[in-house]
C-alpha cells in the first residue's frame, strides 16, 4: 500500500507540474498588429521604489523623449531580460531619429506585475472625442500569480498620421 501511495503521489506531482508549466512557461501570444504599426512586450526589472508606481501610458515622439523615459530606470532594471521577454533596452534599441520622423511610440508601463502575469494588446482604436484607446488584457496563466514583482512594458509603434496628436488612453482588461 505504501508503494502504491508513493507512486500515485509521484504521478500526481508530475501531472500538476506539467499542467502548470503549460500555463505559466509559454511565450507571449502573437502580437496584435495594425496597419503600419507594431506591438512589442518588454521586461523592466524590479528596482527600489518600483512597486509604488501606477500603470501609465506615455507617448514618445522623439529619441530624446525615449531616452528621458528610459533614464527613469536603473541600468540593472533597464537591461534585464526575463524568460521569453527581452529587456526594455533591447526593445527600443532600433528606434532612432528616422523612426521617430514618421512614427510615435506608445509605452504602457506596468510597474508591479507578477512574473507569471502576461499582457496582450487587444485593440488600438478611436475613442470618444479626440482620443485613441489602447486596450491591454492582463492574464495569469493557470490562475496562480507568483510573488516575484517585476515591471512590464507594452510598446506600440504607430504612424504619426494614425496618432494625429490625439490623447491616448489605457484600458486594462
Amino acid at each position: 500500500m505504501r508503494t502504491f501511495c508513493r507512486g500515485a503521489c509521484a504521478v500526481l506531482c508530475v501531472a500538476l507540474a506539467w499542467f502548470f508549466s503549460i500555463g505559466c512557461a509559454g511565450p507571449y501570444e502573437p502580437p496584435f498588429v495594425w496597419k503600419d504599426g507594431f506591438v512589442r512586450y518588454a521586461h523592466v526589472g524590479w528596482f527600489e521604489g518600483s512597486e509604488e508606481g501606477e500603470n501609465e501610458l506615455t507617448v514618445l515622439r522623439s529619441v530624446k523623449e525615449q531616452e528621458s523615459f528610459c533614464a527613469r530606470f536603473p541600468a540593472s532594471a533597464f537591461g534585464q531580460a526575463y524568460a521569453e521577454l527581452p529587456s526594455l533596452e533591447e526593445s527600443v534599441a532600433d528606434l532612432d531619429e528616422a523612426y521617430f520622423a514618421e512614427n510615435v511610440l506608445l509605452v504602457a508601463y506596468f510597474p508591479n506585475e507578477s512574473g507569471s502575469c502576461r499582457l496582450r494588446v487587444e485593440d488600438l482604436s478611436a475613442g470618444e472625442g479626440n482620443t485613441l484607446v489602447l486596450t491591454v488584457r492582463r492574464t495569469v496563466p493557470g490562475g496562480i500569480a507568483t510573488e516575484d514583482i517585476v515591471g512590464r512594458a507594452v510598446l506600440a509603434g504607430l504612424s504619426r498620421d494614425f496618432y494625429g496628436g490625439r490623447k491616448v488612453l489605457l484600458a486594462v482588461l
